[in-house]
C-alpha cells in the first residue's frame, strides 16, 4: 500500500486567518523547497498562493466550481529560510452566481462566455 500524502500536508501549509472573504495561509520556507544554493524555489510560494485564493474562493462561492484561470508569481528577491504567508481576499461578489445552462441567473448579472 502507498501512502500519499496531500500536497498541503507536505509543504506544511497552516491556515493563519481564514474568515468570509479574506484567508491568510503560512508555509515554512527550507529544506525540500530550496535549490542547491539554499535558496527558496517558486513553485512552493506558487502553490501557497494558488491554495490561497483557491480557499478564499470556495468559501465565497460554490466551492464544487473553484479553478485557478490565471496565477501569476513575480519573484523581487531570494527568498531564504523563514515562513511565507499568502494573503487572498474577495475583491467583489456577484448578485447571484453564473449557470453553465444561462449565462447569469440574474438579468443584468455579466458572467463569462461559456464556450
Amino acid at each position: 500500500m502507498v501512502h500519499t500524502r496531500h500536497l498541503v500536508e507536505y509543504l506544511g501549509i497552516t491556515g493563519d486567518t481564514i474568515g468570509d472573504g479574506e484567508v491568510v495561509l503560512g508555509m515554512p520556507l527550507g529544506p525540500g523547497l530550496e535549490d542547491a544554493w539554499a535558496t527558496v524555489l517558486a513553485g512552493g510560494p506558487a502553490a501557497l498562493a494558488d491554495t490561497a485564493g483557491g480557499v478564499c474562493a470556495a468559501r465565497a462561492v460554490d466551492p464544487v466550481r473553484i479553478a485557478t484561470a490565471d496565477l501569476a508569481l513575480h519573484c523581487v528577491a531570494a527568498a531564504v529560510g523563514g515562513t511565507a504567508r499568502a494573503q487572498a481576499r474577495v475583491a467583489a461578489r456577484a448578485a447571484a452566481p453564473c449557470s453553465p445552462r444561462s449565462r447569469s441567473a440574474v438579468p443584468g448579472a455579466s458572467c463569462l462566455p461559456t464556450r
